[in-house]
């Protein structure tokens, strides 16, 4: 004969089992409807930003190049695109798909998402330049559009992500891109034929805090990847964010380090440290 306490222990067991397996909101079931929820939006929503990225092209996009870009099978990827022809976001012509107004608004702000992720990563954190696309091209999925716009009025409302690329904003519009860098420079070295064979190329290097004169002013761009870590979080903590106004007020008597006002405080950097903070110039409304 069973002992009923034995049966017993068996069925609360059992119990416990089944209620975390199908409890509503956390069981073992809905966290993986949820998984397989968020893997079929992270491929659509991917599909969107892939068809933005190439909405600048005359033809549209075809089904075959969808589903290389995003490595998966060309089922998959005609069920993605339907799924966006469906809701409005995409519509389909005899030669591939392009993007409806709706659904660039909607690849706007997921290339919104990414590239805050990755000026908040570049400006706020340690990790290394190789890793923030990988972050940011996972956590973009997650964040709703009020967090975006608190993630963008934390960082000042950055205008460029860590490469350089426009942030578009809320309202879908991309800011006028960087202006380029001047014509590059050919140096044919000493001894050698002046030729484009052996000339070496080389272009204007970014213009940091160190090449600011004693008296001058200019505006905080961003700070560069070298600088990681404690570094980064200490500059960061002394408000070294972009768009803050920077002035070299005194030089120390050996050249370094040099006294800068920062939100009204005199703080010290040596050389080196103000190398890792790029600057752009004043507006003239700001040098007024």
């Amino acid at each position: 004969m069973t002992d009923p306490r034995l049966a017993l222990a068996w069925f609360a067991v059992g119990a416990a089992a089944t209620l975390a397996v199908v409890w509503p909101r956390t069981g073992l079931a809905a966290r993986l409807r949820r998984r397989l929820r968020l893997s079929e939006r992270t491929r659509t929503e991917d599909a969107l930003k892939y068809l933005v990225h190439r909405s600048s092209e005359v033809r549209p996009v075809h089904l075959d190049a969808v589903a290389g870009a995003l490595a998966i099978p060309r089922p998959v990827a005609l069920r993605l695109l339907d799924r966006l022809v469906t809701t409005g976001l995409a519509h389909p012509s005899d030669h591939g798909y392009r993007l409806t107004d709706d659904g660039r608004t909607a690849a706007l702000q997921l290339v919104r998402s990414h590239r805050l992720l990755e000026r908040f990563l570049a400006d706020r954190t340690g990790l290394a330049p190789d890793e923030w696309h990988e972050v940011a091209e996972e956590e973009e999925h997650r964040l709703s559009v009020a967090e975006i716009d608190a993630l963008a009025a934390r960082l000042g409302q950055p205008r460029f992500d860590p490469h350089g690329e426009p942030i578009p904003t809320a309202q879908g519009e991309l800011p006028a891109p960087l202006e380029a860098l001047p014509e590059p420079v050919s140096l044919a070295l000493p001894g050698t034929r002046a030729s484009r064979a052996a000339a070496a190329t080389i272009a204007a290097p970014a213009r940091t805090l160190a090449d600011l004169p004693v008296g001058a002013t200019a505006r905080v761009a961003h700070l560069t990847a070298d600088c990681r870590g404690p570094q980064r979080r200490r500059l960061l903590d002394l408000g070294v964010v972009p768009g803050t106004a920077i002035t070299a007020e005194m030089r120390s008597a050996s050249g370094d380090p040099i006294a800068y006002r920062i939100r009204g405080a005199l703080i010290a950097l040596r050389r080196q440290q103000a190398q890792w903070i790029a600057i752009e110039p004043l507006d003239a409304a700001e040098r007024a």
